[in-house]
C-alpha cells in the first residue's frame, strides 16, 4: 500500500471519529489509534456546535468544513497540462486515480448523516468545483442529497462513487484526444477477479474522462464506463 493510501485511510478514520459517521470507513483501515485520539480532540474544539444531541443527526457547516479541511492532505493538485502532457501513462493513471478515491470519501463522509444543512451545498460544490465544472459538481451533490422542503438536504442510499481506476492490475494504456476546448481522456487495462483468484479470470476497462478547458487547468464534465 503506498503512502498516499495509507494517508488517506487514516485521515479517514479521523474524519468518522470527529463528525460522529458510522460505518463509512474501508475494511482495509489503517491508522494509529493515538495519533487520531490527538487529532480528534484537536478538530474537536474547533467545531462551534450547540450540543451533542442537537447536531449528531444533522451534517453542520462547520462540520462540512472541517471535513473539507480533513481531507485536504491527500487531495490531488489541480489538473493541468503538467498531468496530461506526461509521457508516463502511469503518472497520469495516478492523478485520477487519486481523485476518484478524494471524491468518493468525501461523499460517503457527507452522506453519513440522515440530513444536512442547506449551507453545506455550497460547501461541497465549491470544493468540489476545483476539478469538476458546476454542473458536475451539482451532478455529484445530488447524487446523495436531495431538498427538503424546510431549506435543508436529506441523504439517501447511494452506490459509492466512481472508483473504476484502482481495478486496473494490467495493461494500462492513456489515450488523449483533442478537440478545440474539449478534451476525452480514455484509461484501458485488465481487471483480475481477485474472489476466484483459481480461475484467474479477467475483465476489460474501460473509464472515460471528458475535460473542458479553463483558463489553465482543465474540468471534469463527465465520467463514462464502457
Amino acid at each position: 500500500m503506498n503512502r498516499v493510501n495509507i494517508a488517506s485511510k487514516s485521515l479517514l478514520v479521523i474524519a468518522c471519529l470527529v463528525l460522529g459517521v458510522t460505518g463509512c470507513a474501508s475494511n482495509n483501515t489503517i491508522a494509529d489509534n493515538q495519533s487520531v485520539e490527538k487529532k480528534e480532540f484537536t478538530a474537536s474544539a474547533s467545531v462551534n456546535t450547540t450540543t451533542q444531541e442537537s447536531t449528531k443527526d444533522i451534517l453542520t457547516q462547520a462540520n462540512a468544513e472541517l471535513l473539507v479541511s480533513l481531507l485536504e492532505d491527500y487531495a490531488p493538485s489541480e489538473l493541468d497540462d503538467s498531468v496530461l502532457a506526461s509521457k508516463e501513462p502511469v503518472y497520469i493513471w495516478d492523478w485520477f486515480r487519486k481523485l476518484q478515491v478524494w471524491t468518493d470519501d468525501l461523499t460517503r463522509l457527507a452522506n453519513g448523516k440522515p440530513k444536512a444543512e442547506g449551507a453545506v451545498k455550497d460547501v461541497i460544490t465549491s470544493r468540489l468545483n476545483k476539478y469538476f465544472t458546476p454542473e458536475a459538481s451539482e451532478k455529484i451533490f445530488d447524487s446523495f442529497f436531495r431538498a427538503a422542503t424546510d431549506g435543508s438536504y436529506e441523504s439517501f442510499e447511494r452506490e459509492r462513487f466512481e472508483k473504476g481506476l484502482e481495478a486496473i492490475d494490467e495493461n494500462l494504456k492513456v489515450d488523449i484526444q483533442k478537440n478545440d476546448q474539449d478534451i476525452n481522456v480514455t484509461f484501458t487495462g485488465i481487471e483480475y477477479d481477485y474472489f476466484n483468484p483459481g480461475a484467474k479470470q479477467k475483465y476489460d476497462v474501460n473509464v472515460q474522462f471528458k475535460l473542458v478547458k479553463d483558463g489553465t487547468k482543465y474540468l471534469i464534465d463527465d465520467i463514462k464506463h464502457d
